[in-house]
């Protein structure tokens, strides 16, 4: 009888293994790695193919405008996403530079031994140098030999990663605590008690993952995606991977940061910046393609949307970490500028402009 049983047990085991592995895997998965670290040590997770919802159905709590009308999505391949946001260690080693505030040279020069600021996320980081941070890592002999491409994840690509299968407000459900998410626990989503305030970025994986292994996707800092920013795109966006639309100034960020409402830290939640913006609340995250699965090493910055008649240049570690100088105007020392009124007296514009634009 034992020996018949023993068989029967490991049958049943294996069914049961089978149906409890959550529901993101696809035909594609089988052979391939659900995790990687690449030659640098990032971690990354990979995300099946699949379709959501995106976006925000009028009657969702903190809707807004600009998420709506919720529509399904398809993602059609699978992608590879960093675990977490890219560290100030990993930025400073592609980059040789680290804009982030939260560091030993910024604001944390007095903070304690115990916070590993090289193991915080890099911030500071603006739109051209997180693409180029992905370009080079997508250059580098050992990457380019295992036919791994980086690049910033799509604004659909990035909400589909963070609902991980689920549908509520955020992939922990419908309420938000600073005790699952870093930011300002003064202003907590739904239901959850008001928490602690950390007032600056929190050492990556500090919190809990969503149901795909992935870190920080609520909170902590914003995060660039590679589209273009339209309020009203999800009115005509494609339901196979959508892009962005073709033209357009700012960038789409997501995920909320460290000094956040609850509100803002949603799935749905979408903002934007210029793509030369800087800000000690935003950052970035990585996705990764295999050349094997159809992934293209072409130029990472045309990825994102610049003009083909424009040569892309590759800035150096100085130029990225240059703050910007500061303009023969007034300053602006007080609420309300210098005169209480919200006037400023600007540098006077020129009466005329090249032609070919400047």
């Amino acid at each position: 009888m034992g020996r018949s049983v023993i068989p029967f047990i490991a049958v049943i085991f294996s069914i049961i293994s089978v149906l409890a592995w959550p529901n993101c895997s696809s035909s594609d998965d089988t052979e391939v790695a659900k995790s990687m670290t690449n030659s640098i040590g990032m971690k990354l997770v990979r995300v099946p193919a699949g379709e959501f919802l995106m976006g925000s159905a009028e009657e969702d709590p903190g809707s807004r405008d600009d998420e709506r009308p919720q529509h399904r999505v398809q993602i059609s391949k699978p992608f590879y996403m960093g675990i977490y946001e890219v560290t100030q260690d990993e930025f400073e080693m592609m980059m040789q530079t680290n804009p982030s505030s939260f560091s030993r040279a910024g604001l944390l020069a007095d903070a304690p031994e115990a916070i590993d600021c090289s193991k915080l996320p890099v911030d500071n980081v603006t739109w051209y140098a997180a693409v180029e941070f992905c370009k080079r890592l997508s250059h580098l002999p050992d990457e380019k030999k295992a036919g791994r491409v980086y690049r910033l994840p799509t604004e659909a690509e990035w909400e589909y990663a963070c609902r991980a299968g689920t549908k509520s407000t955020f992939h922990f459900g419908d309420d938000l605590s600073s005790t699952q998410a870093n930011f300002n626990g003064a202003h907590p989503f739904g239901a959850a008690d008001k928490g602690p305030f950390l007032n600056r970025t929190a050492i990556v994986g500090s919190y809990q993952p969503n149901a795909w292994g992935l870190y920080d996707m609520h909170g902590n800092l914003n995060e660039w995606c590679l589209d273009r920013f339209d309020r009203e795109y999800y009115s005509h966006s494609p339901e196979v991977d959508p892009r962005g639309p073709q033209t357009g100034t700012s960038r789409v960020i997501r995920g909320g940061d460290w000094y956040s409402d609850g509100r803002d830290c949603r799935c749905a939640f979408r903002y934007a910046d210029i793509p030369d913006g800087r800000f000690y609340a935003l950052g970035m995250r990585v996705v990764c393609e295999l050349i094997s699965e159809g992934a293209t090493l072409d130029p990472i910055i045309a990825a994102g949307g610049m003009s083909e008649s424009r040569t892309p240049t590759t800035p150096t570690g100085s130029e990225l970490n240059t703050q910007p100088r500061p303009a023969d105007g007034e300053d602006w020392p007080r609420w309300r500028g210098i005169r209480g009124n919200g006037t400023w007296r600007a540098p006077r514009l020129p009466e005329t402009w090249p032609e070919a634009g400047l």
